[in-house]
């Protein structure tokens, strides 16, 4: 099941920047990074959850704050979706 996330991180550099984009590359992960600081990530194969995202960000951004949401679609309409 496809599963969407939203990453927000306090602040990085250009390097964190690639080795997170490389994590995701390497994952398979659909993305959108036009806000700085600010990733949109969806996992078409359902593998990740944000426990594990949140893992790697604390790999890719030690000692930078950063927040991991899962976006879940509302069982009840199908299309609004909720924070998990």
């Amino acid at each position: 099941m496809k599963k969407r996330f939203v990453v927000c991180i306090d602040s990085s550099t250009k390097e964190q920047h690639d080795l997170f984009r490389e994590f995701i590359r390497n994952e398979g992960l659909a993305w959108w990074h036009w806000v700085t600081n600010v990733w949109l990530l969806v996992d078409r194969k359902g593998q990740f959850s944000a426990s594990d995202i949140r893992d790697q960000v604390s790999r890719c951004y030690p000692n930078v704050d950063a927040l991991v949401l899962e976006l879940r679609a509302d069982e009840s309409s199908g299309r609004l979706y909720r924070f998990q």
